[in-house]
């Protein structure tokens, strides 16, 4: 499998991955906040439009920083392959809010495909 480096970020966070098998999940990947896509990249960092919902998706991996939890889920869905990242607090909250973007986070392998 190949491994690819992308930063995704937006005004409130940012998140640095490898991300494994990019090109099978057609280079997309999706900040998610409360239901609702806040950020998308591609692989070349470029920004792209999607509607994402947290609803029927599966948790492959969860990594702590600070007060926050990163969840990489993948979409239950065998054709559009698409995964997402959603945020929340440890106090259960889906949030994203006040995490600087100065910040990062490092998972190797965290999009595995199940």
């Amino acid at each position: 499998m190949s491994m690819e480096r992308a930063l995704f970020k937006n005004a409130s966070f940012a998140f640095e991955t490898s991300a494994m098998s990019f090109d099978e999940i057609e280079n997309k990947l999706y900040w998610v906040k409360n239901g609702e896509t806040v950020f998308s990249s591609n692989a070349n960092g470029e920004e792209v439009t999607s509607h994402v919902t947290i609803e029927g998706a599966q948790i492959s991996c969860l990594v702590s920083k600070g007060d926050f939890i990163f969840a990489a889920d993948e979409l239950l869905d065998e054709e559009s392959r698409e995964y997402k990242i959603h945020v929340i607090s440890k106090k259960n909250e889906q949030t994203a809010v006040n995490y600087r973007v100065d910040k990062k986070l490092t998972c190797v392998g965290l999009f595995t495909r199940f």
